[in-house]
């Protein structure tokens, strides 16, 4: 069995580092799109990703699957060599693998762990099965 992991919204607080990085309140979203129009993704930097909040429970929680491999989607070079750097410290050993469409990557013997249910949904209609991680937007 191969645990596929997402990573912003369910270890990182990417939520949470995008309120600090605004400026704005920082309160949990109810709403998944809850910052469209508000970012161009392309241009954060690599300090946004590297240093984004972790989620510590569902990160100490998710370490203890086997055979894991961490689901993200990048926007820019930035977003991989940050996103990248915040594995480094709070998950090493581990590398991203940026893929949108990461349904294309499920099977009956593969978990996919995600905070958004559109995902969770396309990965259980290509054969996998989902684990939604449970958050204020979801």
């Amino acid at each position: 069995m191969l645990n596929f992991v997402d990573m912003d919204g369910v270890i990182a607080m990417t939520s949470l580092g995008l309120q600090r990085h605004l400026g704005i309140d920082e309160t949990p979203p109810t709403d998944y799109d809850w910052c469209k129009g508000l970012i161009d993704w392309t241009m954060l930097d690599v300090g946004f990703w590297a240093n984004l909040p972790v989620y510590h429970e569902t990160l100490d929680l998710l370490k203890s699957l086997n055979n894991v491999r961490i689901l993200t989607h990048c926007f820019s070079l930035a977003a991989v060599v940050g996103k990248q750097l915040w594995l480094n410290k709070y998950w090493p050993g581990n590398e991203i693998i940026n893929l949108p469409e990461k349904w294309l990557l499920a099977a009956p013997d593969r978990y996919l762990w995600d905070d958004y249910p559109i995902q969770i949904d396309a990965w259980v209609d290509a054969g996998g099965v989902g684990e939604l991680v449970d958050r204020s937007w979801n």
